[in-house]
């Protein structure tokens, strides 16, 4: 699967209706959608586009991503829930991406099950890893590997030992 990696690094413009979250800070979850729906319906949106089209279609409540909206928006639904590996790679074989929500820091949490960042699944790794790509690349590389219990731990770009967890898993599926 070829995805187009993009960044939400630098990107200073507000996160949806938010008057504070910028998409630098809190854009994750939108920037991994953004890369899943140009390679699903062959778009070509920049994270700022996107965050646009979907203001337009209602898809934020401030600055939180509203995953019903968003994903409806380009005819497919979220099935959100807890990360299963196997589900991942199952997902993965078929040529579906999967936002994979990580948690790293206690305490913040803006997922479904305490994910804290969110990440894009792209494919299998020979070692049965899963090969992901961070829109957050300060915190590590662009392309990341989650273990097969879905876990990396690595030192961040500031010297800071990080430990992430696969936590849950949004898939794509077409409305009926």
């Amino acid at each position: 699967m070829q995805v187009q990696p993009l960044s939400q690094v630098g990107i200073t413009e507000k996160l949806g209706f938010s008057t504070q979250k910028t998409i630098w800070g809190a854009g994750c979850l939108l920037t991994s959608f953004t890369m899943a729906i140009n390679y699903l319906a062959g778009t070509r949106f920049s994270v700022v586009q996107m965050n646009d089209a979907l203001k337009a279609a209602n898809a934020f409540a401030g600055g939180s991503f509203m995953r019903d909206k968003a994903f409806g928006r380009f005819g497919y639904r979220p099935v959100i829930g807890h990360a299963a590996a196997g589900d991942i790679r199952a997902e993965l074989e078929d040529g579906h991406p999967v936002i994979v929500g990580v948690d790293f820091e206690a305490g913040s949490s803006s997922g479904y099950s305490g994910a804290d960042h969110f990440i894009l699944a792209v494919r299998v790794a020979p070692d049965g890893g899963i090969v992901c790509i961070d829109p957050a690349p300060l915190r590590g590389a662009v392309e990341v590997t989650l273990d097969a219990s879905l876990s990396r731990t690595f030192t961040d770009a500031h010297g800071k030992q990080v430990h992430w967890q696969g936590v849950e898993m949004t898939l794509f599926r077409p409305l009926k």
